[in-house]
This record gives C-alpha cells, structure tokens and sequence, in this order.
C-alpha cells in the first residue's frame, strides 16, 4: 500500500472514530462546567467542530426499518447542497443547489445541474452545471424543454437550445417573493392533476408581479400557496400555507408542513372561497398527526455541541432565545421539511399513499400512515419510539424528497455541518462556528426494498403520443404524472380516443383520474365521457368527473341530471366536491341539488364534517341565494335544525350582500314565513338583523308586525330577555337568547346584559354576555364591564379587556378611568400596553403615553429566578393536572381536555422543567411566530385581536383564550397589524404560586 493510501486510511480511521466519540463529547457539555458561564469566555473548547463523513462511510451511519436499504445515486462534486430533484421524461435529474445557504445569498453561488445515469444503473454518472448565478434556488421543475427555477425574489424559465446540458435561455416569469427567512423562501414545484405546476409560497410571503403579463394585478400571497398554467405562464393563488415542502395523493389532496407542525391536510381549493366574499371561511390548513404537531422523533444522531452550549446559556439568561430543556434540543420535531406522499410502486403496498416527512434538524425521515373516515383524514405513527431512517451522522441534513422513475423515494441531504437559522445563533456561539461548512459536499440517497431491482422502462421522452396514453395508467406514481405532462405539453390531439379508453375502463381508478385530467387539458373531454366517470365504481373518480363538470360545455342535460343524482351519493367526499362545484352549474336544477345536500347533512353523525359541506354549499350561493332559501323554506325538510341553521346563514349572508333585487325577494320571504311559522320567521328575521350594515334595511325589518300585536322585533327582544335571565332554561339555549339581544336597541337591554355578567352567572352565560355588549356601540358598555371587572375570573377579565378596547372612542374612556383611579393599570397586559403606544389614532397613543409612562412592566426575568425555586420544591403530578385544568385549559389541551389555541403541549416534557418554567413566565423571550397576537380595526371602527388561526380568499379568523375566534369578511378589515407578542399572557405569577408551579411541572413532565 503506498503512503498517500496508508494516509488516507489513517485520516479515514480517524474521522470515524472522531464521529463515534461525539455522543460522548456532546454528554460531557450537558452539564455546566465549574466555572461560572460569562460571555467574556472563550467557548472554543466546548464547541468542538464535527467532521463530515466521506461519501463512502456515510452508508455505515445509517438505520432503516427491516425490509429496506439505502442507496447514494449521486454524491460530491456530482452535486453540492441539494434541496430539491425533478426528473425530465428522459429520467435525468435537474437538482438545485443552495450553496449560498445560510448568509451568503448576494453572492449568486447558487446553481442548478443535470445529472445523468448514463448505464441504467441507478447510481448517476454524469454532471454538468445547466445554470449558476443564482442566489438561493430552493425549487425546480420541468416544462417544455426547459426547466422552472424558483430563486426568490424570481421564478426563472431556463431553456437549453443547442443540447449540450447547460441552459441558453434565462428568462424572469415572475418575481416579488420575499426574502426575508432563509428558511421560509418559495419552494417544492410539484405536477397538479389539474395540469398546472403548484408551488409553496413559504412564510416570508410575496407580491408577485407576472412579467409575461405586464398588465396584470400584483397578486398578494401570504399564507396562500400558488399555481402555474404552463401553457401562458399566468399565477393564481391557491390553498396552501406551509413551510417548506408540498406533496399531492394519489388523487390530488395537498399536505404540507412547517417546521413544528409535520403533517397538515389541505381541505378545499380557495378558489370556491373566493366567489362569495360575504361568508366566512372555515379553517382551510388542519393539523392531522394523531400525536400532536410536534410529535415526539427519536433521533439517533448526537446533540451537537452548539446546541447544548447554547441551551445552557439561554437557561442562565446569558443569551436570548427559548430554553432547551434536558441539555438537549431534539426529542420532538423542530426542523420538518419535504412532505412526501409515496405514490411509487417499489414499496410494499402497505407504503402507498404513506406520508414521508424529514427532519433535518433531527438527521431523520419520519413516516406516517394517512387513516380516512369520509372527509376526515389522520396521521398515525408507524413505529414505537422509532423513525423510518436514522443517522448517527449529524451531517445528514435531509430537506427534501420525491416519487422517483424507479418507483423508489429519492432523498436530498444538504450535508451540512450546521443547519440552523443564522439569526437564532449569538455571536459568541457563531463566531466558533462555520455555516459554509459542507458547501462542496451533498448526497442523494435513494430507499429501496432489500429485493429492489433496477426497472428498464424509466425513459418514456421517446414514447409516441399513443404509448404515452397506456402510460396513464401506470402502477407508479411518476410515469403517470410524467406521461399526463407531455400529453398536456404536445397537445396530444391524437391520442384522445386511446386516453378516453384509459378514462372509462382502466385497470387503476388513479389512470381513469389522469386520463380525464388529461382528456380536459387538450379539450378533448366530451360529456359522454364525463357521465360514464360521473357513474364509475370508485368514489374518487365520481368526485373528480364532479369536478371537471365545472367547465360549462360539459354541462348535457344527462350530466346535470346525474349531478343531482349524486346528492344522495353514499361517499361525503363526493358530496363535500358536489356542493362546491354546484357554484359552477349554469342550470337551474342546481337549487335542487343544493337543498338535497343541506337535507342530507342531518344524517351525518360528525359534526364537523356536517359543518364542512354545509360551507361548501354556501360558496356557491352568491347569486342564487334568496332562490336556494325559497326553495328551502317551501319544503317539507324545512323544520330540520340542519336546514334552518342553513337558512339563517343564507339570510345573513343576503343581509351582508346588500343585493337589491336579494333583499326584496327575502322580505317578501320573510312575511310569507312569519305568517305561516313565526318561530322560524323569527330566527330568519334576527339573523338578518345581525349582520346587516343598512340602516334603512333594518329599520324596513324592524317594522315588520304580525297579528296586530306590534312590532315583532320588540316581541323577540322582549321574549330573548327573559329567557337569557331564566336559569330553567339550559345554558346552551340561554346563550343563544344572549346572541338575540343583539338586535335591540342598547337602552332596552343594557340592564339585562349587566345582570348576565354577574359573578354568580355560569362562565359561558357571562362570555356570551361580554360578546354580546361589545356588538353595540354605545360608551355605556365600558361602565358595564369596569364595574364588574373585578368580579370577573381571569379568563372572563381577557374576554373584558377584549371587548373595552374594541372600539376607538371606548379606548379614550378606558384610559381616563385608569387615570383617575377608577380601574387597575396593572390589569392591562403588555401586549395591549404595547397596542395602544402604536396605535392609528394619534389622540389614542398621546393618551396612553401619558397614562403608562410610570407604569414599568414587571421585568421577566426577575420573575423568573423568583420562581426558580418551584424546580427543586416537592410536587405532586395530580395537583398539578388542576393547576393546567384552571388556569392553561383555555389555550392548550391535554389529555382530552381544554382549547388547542396555543403551542401543542403533547411533547413539552422534551423541552425539560426549566424550559416550562420559563415559557410560562417569560412567554415574549422569543416567540413562535404561529402564535404571535394580531390586531384587527375593521371599517367599522372595532378591533379584534388573536393570533392568525386562518386566512382564506374572503376571510382572516383570529383564535383567542377559550377557544374563542373572530372570523372577519376582508372587505370589512380596515387594518391588520402584528403585536410581535405572543398571545401567552405575560403575568401568570398572579395566578400561580410557586408550589403550584411545581406542581404543574410535574404534570407536565409526567406524560407520555
């Protein structure tokens, strides 16, 4: 052997040892050294550098579940920092390298290459760079020759003309994504079966300008996702929100994930939102895994040194940031990226249709099983205290994965030595550090079964327009996804009678699903062939020819007979697509369908679910809604609880409108109605009452008299009054007696009101009270609650706040009592503080400078060494259930009980009790954004506030204490403003005494 192979044997052998020893040199940091930590010492010698792993050892550190293997397809210098693959029809792989990752964006170092396997081998041979110059490409896709390239702030097309593998064309399609998170930029281009390329927008947001369509409106893209028709390379909007990563099932559901949340269900498209600004939307982007958002990953990598110096420091309050608690920050999802639904067929068929999510931070792939029950989807974990993939290798960075050729999973590893946001590391860490290391190095791993072996059939570039159609409907995932794209690109014309084949008769409902997609991207779909897949065996495709029913050529009276008919489908999903698509019906049999639906929801035992298609159904209502009420209220289904809740919802929703020729025929309506079923008439008339902005529309309902008795609106007041006051009533009829008094005149209901937020009132009856005062606007109402404030529990004395700060001219009245002694500035929160010293109203903040200048928010950190006693004290687990029953209940949820409103709490016992101790006192030390506090003024002048539950096309819900939300129209938001505060309430040392809090910690820590 010569000396440069004995050297490299050495260094080999040493680099080997050096990894394994590191879970020894990271335990040694876990404890603080003798002396007393400063930021005047030097942490070099604690913050050991980690070596990377040669390509050829990396194999050695990994883990795999029985029945698997994993490959490398491509390492360094074939590719360098891969973050995301596309495969051309040729099986070729264009990879995206963010070698500028973290800091060094301006510097352009990013690229895009092609690899090849020349050999059919499955390991790829050949590299070459078709695109450099870049600043931080973190997508790509292909189309027409050429490649997609998403770089923030732009979208690039890259065409190679002369086929030498390096790109001759760069054109901007589109640009306006920001940049302002390195780990929140757009990315992950994935194939739609609607033939367009759909992409995340990420959390740093976008204004996105479309350069081929200079005459276009810039389109807002924050908390929404977007969309590509190829063909004009026009951008639509469309339901999304997550971090980084986007995946479709096997007929077309969305999932995505964020870095604590790793697997969220995409309910609806946002588009049908979008046709009826006057409703408001339901929760689009759902948390679905069965053990919480940041469910518990079991890594098998060390905690790097960093992190362990840094969780030390953030402890002893030496750095900001939250605490880590155990010496170690891994345990539960903190990095979750690349979101991957299996649609290969090289897995057992139990891995179909699985979800595959990374956590890069965690040097893991977790894997969970997609469980339905009609329109309910869950994810539940497939390994005890296990992972799908693990490494030893802290370098092993996977942030991204994809349905290969071979119908394999393909696995991009950034190989990094740190993959950390640079703004979450303190200089005295950082300057030890180097957040380059690892850019000349990346891997692509590929999983295989232990029997895999290689396919032929990979390249289909070459097949003919007719074999393309059989393709359709492949077993694997990505030929038919691939095949459909190059029909859609060619314009297949003459394959549509081979396609329609696959449509009606294939083997798979997923190739029937393609081939209609297919069909309608080159206009060759006819309705003959849509009312055969109308009546298919499989659900899925019933549901999806619903869909492509929308384009109104398609729309033969056989078709729309048959829409009807499928009303009574047995499948919900079907129903839940029927009442969207409904709202693209030119057919007046559409009101029928409709009525059928909302009559059906009766029999359906889960509520939510009822919830959920009763919305649909009213997204597509926007021009026929006083027609679908008429239909309603004259059918013998009328005295169902589901279809009144339904014809309220349509009044309020006509009463928003302010339509005319609507409003006319509702009041011809309601006076048929009042006449023949007054209570119904009653419950119609009040919905109207409450939503409406038009005074003279109120004041013609307000005169509305029945039986000569007298205005039926008094009657109703009067009737709701001593009803919310009557306790033999129940508290849920009560409430809604509460709810009515909104109609009246404030006079005439104050008093009742004041009587309903008594101590001695149950706490539901007091909420809905303080709900319902704070929908007048009357300054009288802050006398009301100031008054009574005191007497109020914590959570109700949050509901009152809410309410006296709604309003500007209430505000004003609110800081002159405080003034003058009259109420407790203490009781004013920081966030609120922190409100008003912003506020828009210039005579509010001049006001509340005064008031709070010597008011000094008690210092959190002084609160919380004042509790660090609570950590050694005796506790008791069960006291400790009580102390979260009565005081965290409001905003978390554990073991069945309480409101999801705040962090998911299921794997708090990872973080360790001094972490608790401090989330809970010092909840602004650094602040998710997911639950930062939002403040909402709406053209009305009233403000709300919460965090961001949801945003739709028409709507923004804020989530607050108690699991109170505020669904707000956009066309009524005036402001939205960021508090930068989390919707944690700083001072929870006034409710909780010390052996309370260990108590609470206690509990906490024991769950499992």
């Amino acid at each position: 052997m010569s000396h440069c192979q004995n050297l490299r044997s050495f260094w080999s052998f040493l680099t080997l040892c050096f990894v394994l020893a590191i879970p020894l040199a990271v335990q040694s940091q876990e404890n603080p050294p003798k002396k007393p930590d400063s930021l005047d010492v030097n942490y070099a010698d604690q913050l050991p550098r980690i070596p990377a792993v040669k390509p050829k050892d990396a194999l050695a550190t990994f883990k795999l579940q029985p029945g698997f293997r994993i490959e490398q397809v491509a390492t360094e210098p074939l590719v360098a920092d891969p973050v995301a693959i596309a495969f051309d029809e040729f099986g070729r792989m264009y990879v995206a390298e963010m070698l500028g990752y973290s800091e060094d964006g301006g510097d352009n170092l990013g690229q895009v290459r092609l690899v090849e396997d020349t050999d059919n081998d499955g390991r790829f041979d050949k590299s070459t760079v078709f695109v450099k110059g870049l600043s931080w490409p973190t997508a790509v896709t292909c189309w027409n020759g050429g490649v997609l390239i998403g770089a923030a702030p732009d979208i690039f097309y890259c065409r190679d003309l002369d086929g030498d593998g390096v790109s001759d064309s760069k054109e901007i399609v589109f640009t306006g994504f920001r940049r302002s998170n390195v780990q929140g930029l757009l990315n992950t281009f994935k194939w739609g079966l609607d033939n367009r390329i759909h992409g995340a927008t990420s959390s740093s947001g976008a204004d996105v300008k479309q350069l081929r369509h200079p005459k276009a409106k810039t389109l807002p893209l924050n908390r929404r996702d977007f969309a590509i028709e190829p063909l004009t390379m026009a951008m639509s909007a469309a339901s999304g929100g997550g971090q980084h990563g986007l995946s479709f099932d096997p007929f077309g559901q969305k999932f995505v994930c964020s870095n604590s949340d790793h697997l969220q269900v995409i309910q609806f498209e946002d588009r049908y939102v979008a046709r009826n600004p006057y409703i408001k939307s339901l929760p689009n982007r759902i948390s679905i895994a069965l053990d919480g958002r940041q469910a518990t990953v079991y890594r098998a990598s060390p905690v790097e040194p960093w992190r362990v110096v840094r969780t030390r420091l953030r402890v002893q309050k030496l750095v900001p940031g939250p605490v880590e608690g155990g010496g170690t920050a891994s345990g539960y999802f903190t990095g979750a990226t690349g979101i991957t639904i299996y649609r290969g067929n090289a897995f057992p068929p139990d891995f179909y249709g699985n979800a595959f999510v990374a956590d890069c931070g965690s040097n893991l792939i977790h894997r969970k099983k997609l469980v339905r029950d009609q329109l309910k989807v869950v994810g539940q974990r497939q390994y005890d205290k296990g992972e799908f993939i693990t490494s030893k290798d802290i370098w092993f960075r996977p942030v991204q994965m994809a349905n290969a050729p071979d119908g394999t999973l393909f696995v991009c590893d950034m190989s990094r030595e740190v993959i950390e946001h640079p703004k979450s590391l303190h200089p005295i860490i950082k300057q030890h550090l180097d957040l380059t290391s690892g850019r000349t190095q990346g891997r692509i791993y590929r999983i295989v079964p232990t029997d895999f072996k290689q396919p032929t059939d990979i390249a289909i570039g070459k097949l003919s327009n007719l074999e393309l159609a059989k393709v359709l409907d492949h077993p694997n995932g990505w030929h038919r996804e691939t095949a459909a794209r190059l029909i859609y690109t060619r314009r297949a014309v003459n394959a549509a009678e081979a396609i329609e084949t696959i449509a009606v008769s294939g083997e798979r409902s997923e190739g029937r699903v393609r081939a209609l997609y297919a069909l309608a991207g080159i206009e060759q779909l006819t309705a003959k062939t849509l009312f055969a897949a109308l009546n298919d065996n499989d659900h899925q495709v019933r549901r999806h020819a619903i869909r492509l029913a929308e384009d109104a050529s398609l729309q033969s009276p056989a078709v729309v007979d048959r829409l009807v008919a499928l009303a009574a489908d047995e499948s919900l999903p079907v129903a839940l697509q029927l009442a969207f698509t409904l709202g693209e019906i030119r057919s007046a049999r559409r009101v029928e369908a409709m009525a059928k639906l909302i009559q059906r929801t009766s029999e359906i035992k889960d509520p939510q679910q009822a919830e959920l298609i009763r919305f649909a159904i009213q997204t597509s209502t926007v021009d026929i809604g006083s027609d679908l009420l008429r239909h309603l209220l004259n059918s013998s289904s009328r005295k169902l609880p589901q279809v009144q809740t339904f014809a309220s919802a349509l009044a309020n929703q006509i009463a928003v409108q302010d339509d005319d020729s609507h409003k006319s025929a509702f009041m011809i309506l309601l006076k048929r109605t009042l006449k023949n079923d007054e209570r119904l008439g009653a419950q119609i008339l009040q919905a109207a009452l409450q939503a409406s902005k038009n005074t003279t529309f109120k004041r013609e309902l307000s005169l509305i008299t029945t039986k000569g008795e007298g205005a039926l609106l008094d009657s109703i007041v009067s009737a709701a009054k001593s009803k919310s006051l009557d306790q033999r009533h129940s508290v849920e009829n009560r409430i809604q007696a509460i709810r009515t008094l909104r109609v009246g005149e404030f006079v005439s209901v104050a008093n009742t009101l004041a009587k309903l937020i008594d101590y001695r009132q149950p706490q539901q009856i007091q909420a809905a009270a303080l709900s319902s005062l704070a929908a007048f606007d009357d300054p009288r109402v802050v006398d009301i609650v100031v008054k009574n404030f005191n007497s109020l529990s914590p959570q109700l004395q949050d509901e009152g706040l809410e309410t006296i700060f709604s309003r500007t001219t209430w505000i004003h009245e609110v800081l002159k009592q405080i003034s003058e002694k009259k109420f407790d500035a203490s009781a004013i929160g920081p966030t609120r503080v922190s409100f008003l010293m912003t506020h828009p109203n210039a005579g509010v903040r001049t006001q509340a400078k005064l008031v709070f200048k010597s008011n000094v928010l008690a210092r959190r950190g002084e609160v919380v060494t004042a509790y660090r006693d609570a950590l050694k004290m005796p506790s008791d687990a069960q006291r400790g259930r009580q102390v979260f029953r009565k005081t965290c209940a409001t905003c978390h949820r554990l073991e069945e009980f309480g409101h999801q409103i705040g962090k998911d709490l299921k794997s708090i016992r990872n973080r360790g009790p001094e972490a608790i101790l401090v989330n809970v006192l010092d909840p602004n030390r650094e602040v998710d954004p997911a639950y930062v506090n939002y403040t909402v003024i709406t053209t009305r002048g009233r403000t709300y506030s919460g965090i961001i539950a949801d945003e739709s096309a028409t709507s923004v819900t804020l989530k607050r204490a108690e699991n109170t939300t505020d669904t707000l129209l956009r066309i009524n938001i005036d402001e939205l403003k960021s508090s930068r505060q989390s919707i944690m309430p700083e001072g929870l040392e006034k409710q909780i005494n010390k052996q309370q809090m260990a108590d609470l910690i206690a509990y906490l820590m024991s769950l499992k």
